[in-house]
């Protein structure tokens, strides 16, 4: 099977412009886009996928694109789909959904996807959605986890793809409190609050550092006091996207609703893309 991005559409004004972002991203990396929608048993799709297939090659002339029409569970077959793609992309709200929350669709593929997954904001709540003006840029939320690791090089190659700058943001405040602050040793949040900023930015630094594949994106670090999923989302206005790990360093706790990654995939102003490891690997 070629290299793909899937795209869920249901007709909506959000799954349009989920569906241009990912026209644009898979004209981008010059791979073919599947269009899926899910319709009732026994409903037709012809309609939405004629509309979608149009509005995909206004925006990509030329894009290989292809149509599926499915039925059953629009989440779970959309998480099926992207088992073997390159990302999953969805709108933050279909007519399916009031509200992204766990099991909704936008949050069942953000949970389970096998693959990134890009959640493009709805048409009142930001900038995203359509391909981006020039001089926007890459905005990355990191935390030293292993999956926000995993998150900053993918936003590194973004960058590259795109030719944008990217700005690599990390969240600090008291160590006691369990948000996307760096993971550093005990003893600097016993001194003084200019010591334990300093360690911060060095270990901001050894991240960016370790990560960095070197080349052409020019690369910026922004170290914030405050809580992760409103800092990130205050930054990404006037971003192209915003890339965070789908796990922080808090487990388990990091996958449910409110979570770092939800929360920036919910009210981020533009499309979010959420990075896990592939199952198995």
């Amino acid at each position: 099977m070629p290299e793909r991005i899937v795209v869920g559409v249901d007709g909506s004004e959000g799954a349009l412009r989920a569906l241009a972002w990912a026209a644009d991203e898979a004209a981008r990396r010059d791979v073919e886009l599947e269009v899926v929608h899910v319709a009732e048993a026994g409903g037709t799709s012809g309609t939405v996928l004629e509309r979608a297939l149009e509005e995909a090659d206004e925006v990509s002339p030329g894009l290989v694109a292809r149509a599926r029409r499915l039925e059953g569970d629009p989440g779970r077959l959309l998480v099926e789909r992207s088992s073997d793609a390159l990302l999953l992309v969805v709108g933050a709200r279909g007519h399916r959904e009031l509200l992204l929350k766990l099991g909704s669709v936008s949050g069942t593929c953000v949970h389970h996807a096998r693959s990134p997954v890009v959640v493009v904001p709805r048409p009142d709540q930001g900038e995203g959605g359509r391909p981006a003006a020039p001089g926007g840029r890459i905005l990355a939320g990191v935390d030293g986890s292993e999956g926000s690791r995993l998150a900053l090089a993918w936003a590194f190659e973004e960058a590259a793809l795109r030719r944008r700058p990217l700005e690599v943001v990390s969240c600090w405040h008291d160590p006691y409190t369990n948000d996307m602050s760096l993971e550093y040793e005990a003893p600097y949040f016993r001194r003084d609050r200019v010591t334990a900023r300093q360690s911060a930015e060095r270990e901001l630094a050894r991240l960016v550092a370790a990560v960095d594949p070197g080349g052409a994106v020019k690369v910026s670090q922004l170290l914030i006091e405050g809580d992760a999923g409103d800092t990130l989302c205050d930054e990404a206005r006037g971003a192209d996207l915003l890339v965070v790990g789908s796990r922080g360093r808090g487990g388990f706790a990091r996958l449910l609703l409110g979570s770092v990654s939800s929360a920036c995939a919910h009210e981020s102003p533009c499309p979010t893309a959420i990075i896990r490891p592939r199952k198995g690997a």
